[in-house]
């Protein structure tokens, strides 16, 4: 078995191991492990994105690798590959499938977070405004209260 029979394997792994960290990152900046507000929302980075481009193209990698190097390999080799071909793309697949589905997940939480936090900021800000406002009403009674107790009852 020669080195060069080995690197459709190796890219493979190696696509699989971008594919679930791509997964792991969503999961964990997206609060999607257990449903909490308690922290920050993160949206989808930029970085995540590209990662995600990158996966796709590594996962066509391993494929591509057999291809070219078919030729030159090993019967039992040929055999392995043409065997767990089929499987192997198969999880791929469904590993990009997740990436995309993680990244939308973590996007509307992140979505739904901040207009959650817009909205307590806004009612907040209201409450500050009818606080104030009930300050302003409740010093004015007081004045009246204050007036009607100096008046004589007398007078009348």
């Amino acid at each position: 078995m020669a080195m060069q029979d080995l690197v459709p394997m190796g890219l493979w792994v190696i696509a699989v191991a971008v594919c679930l960290g791509i997964c792991i990152i969503c999961v964990l900046r997206g609060a999607l492990s257990k449903p909490t507000l308690s922290r920050p929302i993160k949206p989808v980075s930029w970085v995540v994105v590209g990662m995600q481009l990158v996966s796709v193209v590594l996962s066509m990698a391993p494929f591509l690798a057999f291809k070219l190097s078919a030729d030159g390999m090993g019967a039992a080799m040929l055999g392995f590959y043409r065997g767990a071909g089929l499987a192997a793309a198969g999880i791929l697949i469904l590993l990009v499938v997740a990436e995309l589905a993680l990244m939308y997940l973590q996007a509307s939480k992140s979505t739904q977070f901040t207009e959650l936090l817009r909205a307590s900021h806004q009612s907040g800000i209201q409450n500050d405004l009818t606080m104030q406002q009930d300050d302003v009403h409740d010093e004015q009674q007081l004045e009246r209260d204050l007036e009607a107790s100096f008046d004589d009852p007398n007078e009348d």
